[in-house]
C-alpha cells in the first residue's frame, strides 16, 4: 500500500486516475478553446481516450476499496447506475448548457471536473499487483483497430448505411473484433480474460462502459 506516490510510478487505480484526469482536463479545455471543427474533433478523440482511462480506473478503485462479496457487488451496482445515468442525462445537460451559456460551457465544466478529480487522485491509496502482467500487443492492436473501424462505420452509416465505405468499415470492425477474441483465447496472459464473462458477477454487470460517448455538445 502506498499513498501520495508520483503518478508515473503508480500503476494502480490512483495512478490511472491521475494519468486519465490530467489529459481529460487538457482535452476538455482544448475543446472549449477550439477555433475550428478540426481541433474540436481532435479534442473529442483525446477526451474519449482519457475518459476511458478514468472509467477503467474508477472500477478498479472499487475492487481495491471494497472487499469481495456483497459490499463490492453493491458498490459496483452504484457505479453502473452512475455510468448509466451519465449516458442518459449527459446529452440533456450538455444541450441545456449550450442553450444557456453557449456550447463551449460544457467543455469548461468538464475541464473543471477533471481538474478536481486530478487533485483528489493525489490523496487516493494506491495498490500494486502481486505479479506484473506483460503487455498484450496483438490484443491491443486488434481491439483498437476493430473498435476504430466499428465506430467509423457507425458514424459513416448516419449518412449512408448501404454505402461501400460503411459496409467495409463495419465488416472490418467485426472481423478484427473476432480476431481479438481468438487472440485472447490463445494467449497465456491476455489483456482481457474472456472466460470471466461466463461467471455470474461479470455477466450481470452493466454494459454501459461499452456504450458510445455519453454526450454531444457541438
Amino acid at each position: 500500500m502506498r499513498r501520495g506516490r508520483p503518478f508515473p510510478r503508480s500503476p494502480g487505480p490512483a495512478g490511472a486516475h491521475g494519468r486519465g484526469a490530467g489529459p481529460l482536463a487538457a482535452a476538455s479545455a482544448l475543446g472549449a478553446l477550439a477555433p475550428g471543427i478540426g481541433v474540436l474533433v481532435a479534442a473529442r478523440v483525446l477526451q474519449g481516450m482519457a475518459g476511458a482511462a478514468v472509467l477503467a480506473a474508477s472500477l478498479g478503485s472499487i475492487g481495491h476499496a471494497f472487499p469481495a462479496g456483497a459490499p463490492r457487488t453493491r458498490a459496483t451496482g452504484v457505479w453502473a447506475a452512475a455510468v448509466g445515468g451519465g449516458i442518459a442525462l449527459g446529452p440533456l445537460a450538455a444541450a441545456g448548457f449550450a442553450a444557456a451559456l453557449g456550447w463551449r460551457s460544457s467543455y469548461w465544466l468538464e475541464a473543471a471536473a477533471a481538474a478536481a478529480l486530478l487533485s483528489a487522485a493525489w490523496s487516493m491509496s494506491e495498490s500494486r499487483a502481486a505479479t506484473k502482467r506483460p503487455i498484450d500487443p496483438p490484443g491491443v492492436a486488434a481491439l483498437g483497430a476493430g473498435m476504430a473501424c466499428l465506430t467509423a462505420g457507425l458514424v459513416q452509416g448516419r449518412t449512408d448505411w448501404s454505402g461501400p465505405a460503411t459496409i467495409t468499415l463495419l465488416a472490418a470492425g467485426a472481423l478484427l473484433l473476432a480476431a481479438f477474441a481468438r487472440i485472447e483465447l490463445r494467449r497465456r496472459n491476455p489483456m482481457l480474460e474472456l472466460s470471466l464473462f461466463g461467471t455470474p458477477p461479470s455477466s450481470h454487470r452493466s454494459p454501459a462502459p461499452c456504450s458510445p460517448a455519453s454526450r454531444s455538445s457541438a
